[in-house]
């Protein structure tokens, strides 16, 4: 028995020795110190989400230009995460840009009515407003269309007279739903009285519609009101305002 425990181990029982405290200590190496890992120390394809922090990944840490649509939620972003002044135009709203250039027409040549004309779906509007006092000079209130219409106040009557520069025309006149006329040879030097004397003895106002036609196919149709003695504004002694469409 004694001898066996003063005898030497061989060179290979050494050997073999070593190797079972390799096997049993595994591979695991340590760690110079602190931030010392470098991407060679990881395997690629290792780090999984559950091993960054949350929050902690920042803008520097993402590549340019890399993150798509995919990688944002829908309907998250707002307009505080964008620079609207990046921003093209959206191609539809163009048509807004022209939409104030629709008021602007041709001036009709009038007097003391301040019209303007704009396009109504292919036709001409035109804007007729007449005030004045007593004996007041006949006043040219529209031309429009082949059309024109010349108003005066003799002795605080209103008076309104249509005429025409083209030879072959027609013209019809309503007013009050009951005083109807009509000429359908007018034209040439003719005037027809648009507010007739008849009318302003039963009435100080009086309401109407018009109907104009020539040989160029003009026509104009005319909606009006007029009033002797105190119209509007400012009872001004005779007043006459109305709307006319033509083409």
């Amino acid at each position: 028995m004694r001898r066996i425990f003063a005898s030497r181990p061989s060179p290979a029982m050494a050997v073999a020795f070593v190797a079972l405290l390799a096997a049993l200590s595994g591979t695991a190496i340590a760690l110079p110190g602190t931030s010392s890992v470098d991407s060679g120390d990881i395997k690629n394809n290792a780090v999984r989400s559950k091993d960054i922090r949350n929050n902690n990944v920042r803008g520097a840490d993402v590549r340019n230009g890399s993150l798509t649509g995919t990688d944002v939620r829908n309907d998250s972003l707002t307009g505080l995460d964008i620079n609207e002044s990046t921003l093209g135009q959206v191609p539809s709203a163009n048509s807004a840009n022209t939409a104030g250039s629709a008021n602007t027409a041709n001036s009709a040549n009038t007097a003391n009515s301040a019209e303007n004309a704009n396009s109504v779906d292919g036709q001409s509007a035109a804007k007729v407003f007449y005030n004045a006092a007593t004996d007041s000079a006949a006043q040219t209130i529209l031309d429009f269309g082949g059309l024109v219409l010349t108003a005066s106040c003799p002795a605080g009557v209103l008076t309104v007279e249509a005429s025409s520069g083209n030879t072959d025309s027609f013209i019809h006149s309503l007013i009050n739903e009951e005083d109807e006329a009509e000429d359908d040879t007018f034209g040439g030097g003719d005037t027809f009285q648009l507010v007739p004397t008849s009318v302003n003895t039963l009435s100080d106002s009086l309401e109407g519609v018009l109907t104009y036609a020539n040989d160029t196919g003009s026509v104009v149709s005319m909606t009006f009101a007029g009033e002797t003695g105190g119209g509007t504004p400012n009872n001004p002694d005779c007043s006459f305002y109305g709307n006319a469409l033509g083409g």
